[in-house]
């Protein structure tokens, strides 16, 4: 009697476990369905906007060909656009899946040689350019430095091309600390200033602050700097590391 009570109780308690692990399974299926729905929606408008970039920028290389040079000159701003505009709709195309769903980002290391070995190092391709200085209330530079590139653009003239976006820096802040009100965190700033004078290949990168809203904010403060003066001898790349959030103080 003792051994059937016990395998009855063992039955019951299966059973109870079975019907707890069905409602679950059915509770993450409708999630997954929902969750799906979602992202296919989604998926499916940056495909159409894609779509239409693709064929904006194909018409655009077309228009290089032209025989008049004004035709060509748009052509050229209109690429640089349009690489922007898809550059973005891969950030919307992230923001279609949920944040837990993301691998995290593995990083590689990569040996360089010759001329490549010399960026990220002391030599000529690297130069600092400021530090430990203030954009603003809430925007701080750990370091400003010349990072690739054979041109040379003067300190000061990056200095001033950063201080033209100081308060959209700011702007960008405000609207991370009014969504999610995060204090602190740093990223770094990657641009381009060709032999033009013009800022090209805008980047945020080594982020620690996840917020894709906030990330595109910054690359389009960005791109709005302008070069008063332009590189001699070609293209000179930087990296400005910002600190976003209230100082901090040694105790």
């Amino acid at each position: 009697m003792r051994f059937s009570s016990l395998l009855a109780t063992s039955l019951l308690f299966v059973s109870v476990l079975g019907a707890r692990a069905s409602a679950q399974d059915a509770a993450s299926e409708a999630q997954a369905r929902s969750r799906s729905a979602q992202a296919i929606a989604c998926a499916e408008r940056v495909h159409r906007d894609l779509g239409r970039q693709v064929q904006l920028l194909r018409e655009a290389r077309a228009q290089l060909d032209s025989s008049h040079a004004d035709a060509r000159r748009d052509a050229a701003h209109m690429v640089e656009s349009l690489e922007q505009r898809i550059d973005d709709l891969g950030e919307a195309l992230r923001a279609c899946v949920p944040r837990r769903a993301r691998l995290e980002p593995v990083v590689q290391v990569q040996e360089h040689t010759g001329t490549e070995a010399a960026v990220g190092q002391e030599n000529a391709h690297t130069q600092r350019v400021e530090g430990d200085v203030a954009l603003s209330r809430y925007v701080h530079v750990e370091v400003g430095e010349r990072v690739d590139g054979h041109g040379q653009l003067a300190a000061g003239e990056v200095r001033s091309m950063m201080r033209q976006i100081g308060s959209s820096l700011e702007r960008c802040y405000d609207g991370l600390a009014e969504r999610s009100h995060l204090e602190r965190g740093t990223l770094v700033l990657a641009f381009t200033v060709d032999s033009r004078g013009r800022v090209q290949r805008v980047r945020v990168e080594a982020q620690q602050i996840g917020d894709s809203t906030f990330n595109r904010c910054i690359r389009h403060a960005g791109q709005r700097m302008r070069a008063r003066s332009t590189p001699r001898g070609g293209d000179v790349r930087f990296a400005y590391t910002l600190r976003f959030g209230p100082a901090t103080h040694a105790q």
